[in-house]
């Protein structure tokens, strides 16, 4: 058999010529949903198989990726994604992130006048259209201080930031657990982030312990203090760029 977009004998499931799968039955409908779950989820190319491999051996997960190894793995950075826009959509579609900012403004300022109310809630009505973006900004910031604080395997920075990845996709899909939590038991939603904080540092202990040859105490106090200074520059950084974008405007608009 020939292939059918560039001519060349077929030896096997994909012509070593253009990389044209070979296709011998006609297109069902069935065929076109189940190509649509593969481009979704690409589970073909190992998303399952990932998921799966970074619960029960994440640091060979790490390092076997970081060796060259990434056939058989998901690209950290789309598997991240798919995770965050699931764990969003169950954010919203269950109202756990209303709930969220709620507990902040009873917690940080419970007699707000009706005025700043209704400014704070625009502004929140508006970042809902970008929160599957926000938990994207807090990876470079983590990997930049796990770099500073792990610096025994003498990774660069892209090294942490895959790492950094892999880890904190799958922390946010133990995450989905507390978001269900937190919608059937909401009075316990002021734990939400030092929840998260503490299980990231858990799963990045249980990643790298292995890999960095450390005690199982110190790699768990190394990983909550590179998590925490890593909100902290994240915070500066977005109040820095928040002040410049105010200046410009006031400038423009003046």
């Amino acid at each position: 058999m020939d292939c059918k977009t560039c001519g060349a004998t077929l030896v096997g499931t994909y012509c070593h010529q253009c990389g044209q799968k070979t296709i011998t039955e006609r297109f069902t409908l069935r065929q076109i949903l189940r190509d649509l779950i593969s481009m979704i989820t690409n589970v073909d190319n190992g998303f399952w198989f990932t998921m799966r491999a970074l619960f029960s051996q994440p640091s060979r997960v790490i390092e076997s990726y970081l060796s060259g190894a990434t056939r058989r793995y998901y690209n950290p950075f789309r598997y991240y994604f798919i995770i965050i826009a699931i764990s969003t959509l169950l954010q919203l579609s269950l109202g756990v992130f209303d709930l969220q900012q709620a507990d902040i403004r009873e917690t940080l300022n419970p007699n707000m006048s009706e005025e700043a109310l209704q400014m704070q809630l625009a502004i929140m009505e508006y970042v809902k259209k970008f929160l599957n973006i926000i938990p994207l900004l807090i990876l470079p910031f983590i990997a930049l201080t796990f770099k500073w604080i792990f610096r025994k395997r003498k990774w660069n920075f892209a090294e942490h930031l895959i790492s950094t990845t892999f880890i904190y996709a799958q922390t946010a899909i133990l995450g989905l657990i507390a978001l269900l939590t937190f919608y059937f038991a909401p009075q316990y939603i002021s734990w939400g982030l030092p929840i998260s904080v503490i299980l990231s540092a858990f799963y990045f202990t249980y990643a790298y312990q292995k890999i960095f040859e450390m005690n199982m105490v110190s790699t768990f106090f190394r990983s909550l203090l590179a998590i925490i200074i890593g909100f902290i520059l994240m915070s500066l950084f977005m109040g820095l760029l928040g002040i410049v974008i105010g200046l410009v405007y006031a400038i423009a608009f003046r």
